[in-house]
């Protein structure tokens, strides 16, 4: 392809002009009016894939929607959308840089400082997509690029969402890029700007570590049930309030993450400062000491010749049997000794003769008799001098012998001081021989490694101790192994013998394995027997008033989906859940107890939950609240509960607001219209009962409002049927 519309394709093997976008193919393209390069994303028209063809165009229109509404230093810049022949293209500023995914695979880490730098560069340009209602979906170190001024730019926006459009994805289909993807979107749940503020923080995991937070064989239930392991224990230079901003990013839950991309950005201004203050105050201090210490540190002595390195020794060939040693300082002269002249080395002295300095320390009266290797160095008294005690200090800091301060940097008698610790170090090898290594214990083996810290492999001693322990039934060290295994800490990574650890520690009663064996069980949506399996072990650890566990269980009771082995902790456990505040939990137990399957029907608790969760906005819970009014004859209040709900666009309070409005008994024109409207703003959003009552509009025609329309009203209705038969492959209810 050499031209597409006015645009000539640039074929330069240097350039990353064929960078892959979510739905198409990036090509560096030349504007010849403009006289500047820019970026041509073309659509892939490939019929094979799993994505109709006509879904991919609508999103492929849609990412040209969204880039014209964005306007930010930090997203990339739109063109113009267009088609020449049968390519559709988006025409985009040409970005001269990399990626961030390039900067990792090269350096392999980042430092704090750039991560944080690029983190706040990529909210600043969510901030301003978010207040357009855009939500980028797939905030993949692949989609940001670095220019070469450091300015970081958000790319490939091909599944952003409009928070005002619905349908594109699909209910229960899910989009992204799997391993950076938010527990919501694997669930299929609807996405909002909590999904971007994780995708970002796998990201910047990511950029720290060198590593995803989950990847492998069962990265994806591990993204819904397992926290993540903290960075630190990657890579422990990693600043720790930067590590616990990530891990809040990384939440399971949307409500227990930042609640914007402005505040996670505040908490990352904050986290620099707070580093870069610590930085400095520990340089300030390390500058001190240092300082300090080289302004007392003993100067050299100017009257002190400096030592020769070479052996200034003389071959001597007298007899010194008649010889007078001379007499140095105070000491007494001794007698002679007789020595073999011919192997005799007398060490040359060059010291200079000089009068005695004031010096930190005076020497006290010797005893008569005492020479100077016999005394004691430290047998000396302290003068008033402040100096003497800064010395004493600045010893000890630097760790060097205080002796070498007293002495002027010399050792008097070094031949006598080596042969001594010769002497006392044969004396003690052979009082105290080197006892045997003891062996470790496990209680020590596991003190000493607790399992986040343990990085080194075991050796196969202390490997077979941990073992020997687990096979006598030791519940700790079962599931101490259990954890080693799954993780590959301290030995390499085996599943099968992690499962079998983890199940001898669950049926010994030990709690954190029925949690986790219970959560992997679960985890295996497409077997029953499976998930019958988990919520025992889950009910197990629960009875152990294991908090996780149950509310593990009550999240998965309120699905509606699986039975429990007793009502009323499921019940107990449901609450515990809805309890916390989430409205979509709380309308989820108004249905448990209004359908009363899996717990007992309570009419008087449904409505409660319900209201609960429709005073916080919820509008499928407002429309429940409604439902129930209405049935019990209550029809003003029930009208104003649909109300709520169908000013938020909730399709089937509209068509219950409908009903309400325009009953068999109504006759007006006025009520017809509200009636009519109502049922249009449901059916263009494909609300199987709005289509079937539209139709009967233009099946029998109202004066002054509609005219009777055969043809229009059978295709409505087979709109209708084809929009229950799509409701019936959905997973999920509209009540939920």
């Amino acid at each position: 392809m050499n031209r597409i519309g006015k645009y000539i394709i640039e074929h330069d093997a240097d350039q990353d002009k064929h960078r892959k976008g979510g739905m198409g193919q990036i090509h560096k393209g030349y504007d010849p009016f403009l006289k500047c390069y820019v970026a041509i994303k073309t659509l892939h028209l490939d019929k094979g894939d799993a994505i109709p063809l006509e879904k991919k165009l609508e999103r492929f229109r849609l990412e040209g929607i969204a880039l014209r509404r964005l306007t930010h230093k930090n997203i990339v810049r739109f063109y113009e959308f267009d088609q020449f022949e049968d390519q559709f293209y988006l025409v985009m500023d040409y970005i001269e840089g990399t990626t961030i995914r390039k900067i990792i695979d090269e350096k392999g880490k980042l430092s704090w400082r750039e991560v944080i730098d690029y983190a706040i560069q990529a909210l600043e340009g969510l901030v301003h997509a978010h207040q357009n209602n855009i939500f980028h979906r797939d905030l993949t170190p692949s989609n940001m690029m670095v220019k070469e001024d450091g300015t970081l730019i958000l790319v490939d926006f091909g599944i952003s969402r409009n928070s005002e459009q619905k349908g594109v994805t699909g209910e229960g289909s899910t989009i992204g890029t799997p391993e950076y993807m938010s527990p919501e979107q694997h669930l299929a749940e609807e996405v909002d700007a909590s999904t971007d503020i994780y995708t970002l923080g796998t990201t910047l995991y990511e950029e720290l570590t060198g590593k995803l937070p989950f990847y492998g064989e069962g990265f994806k239930k591990a993204i819904i049930i397992t926290r993540p392991m903290p960075l630190r224990e990657y890579e422990p230079s990693i600043p720790k309030p930067l590590e616990q901003i990530i891990l809040k990013a990384l939440e399971k839950k949307p409500e227990n993450r930042f609640t914007n991309a402005q505040a996670f950005i505040d908490a990352l201004v904050e986290c620099r400062t707070k580093i870069e203050a610590e930085e400095r105050d520990g340089k300030a201090k390390k500058s001190f000491w240092q300082k300090l210490y080289l302004h007392f540190k003993p100067k050299p002595d100017p009257l002190k010749a400096p030592q020769d390195s070479s052996d200034d020794t003389v071959q001597v060939n007298l007899d010194l049997n008649n010889a007078e040693v001379p007499n140095v300082g105070n000491e007494q002269p001794q007698p002679a000794q007789s020595v073999n002249v011919a192997k005799t080395r007398i060490q040359t002295s060059t010291e200079l003769p000089r009068e005695p300095k004031e010096t930190y320390f005076q020497p006290q009266t010797e005893a008569p008799g005492k020479t100077v290797s016999q005394r004691n160095p430290i047998n000396i008294g302290l003068t008033k001098n402040r100096k003497a005690i800064i010395v004493v200090l600045l010893s000890v800091l630097a760790a060097t012998p205080l002796t070498k301060h007293l002495t002027g940097g010399q050792n008097q008698n070094p031949d006598a001081d080596q042969n001594k610790s010769s002497e006392v170090a044969k004396i003690e090898n052979k009082t105290n021989p080197t006892p045997p290594p003891t062996k470790k214990t496990w209680q020590t083996l596991i003190a000493a490694q607790p399992i986040h810290k343990l990085e080194a492999k075991l050796s196969s001693d202390d490997l077979a101790t941990l073992t020997n322990a687990a096979d006598q039934g030791n519940v700790e060290v079962q599931f101490y192994l259990a954890q080693m295994y799954g993780l590959g800490k301290g030995v390499s990574r085996d599943e099968a013998k992690a499962d079998n650890w983890y199940e001898q520690a669950a049926n010994n009663n030990h709690a954190e394995a029925q949690l986790h064996l219970g959560q992997q069980w679960v985890a295996d949506k497409g077997n029953t027997k499976h998930i019958e399996q988990g919520i025992k072990w889950l009910t197990q650890a629960a009875r152990q008033n294991k908090t996780q566990a149950k509310e593990y269980l009550g999240t998965l009771f309120l699905e509606g989906k699986n039975q429990p082995l007793d009502k009323k902790e499921a019940q107990e456990w449901m609450e515990l859940v809805a309890k916390q505040g989430d409205p979509k939990l709380q309308n989820k137990l108004g249905n448990r107890f209004y359908e009363g399957k899996i717990i007992d029907r309570d009419l008087s608790q449904a409505l409660h939950w319900f209201k609960q969760a429709g005073d916080k906005g919820l509008a499928k819970a407002q429309h429940n609240v409604g439902f129930m009014y209405e049935a019990q004859k209550e029809i003003n209040t029930a009208r104003i509960w649909y109300e709520k709900a169908a000013k938020q666009g909730y399709t089937n309070a509209q068509v219950s607001l409908a009903r309400l409005i325009c009953t068999p008994q109504c006759s007006t024109l006025k009520a017809h219209k509200q009636s009519f409207d109502l049922l249009k703003q449901a059916a263009g959003k494909k609300n199987p009962q709005a289509l079937h009552n539209l139709a009967k509009y233009y099946q029998v025609g109202i004066p002054g409002l509609v005219h009777k329309d055969i043809k229009y009203a059978q295709m409505l209705e087979q709109q209708a049927k084809d929009a229950e038969a799509a409701l019936t492959k959905t997973p999920t209810t509209n009540s939920e």
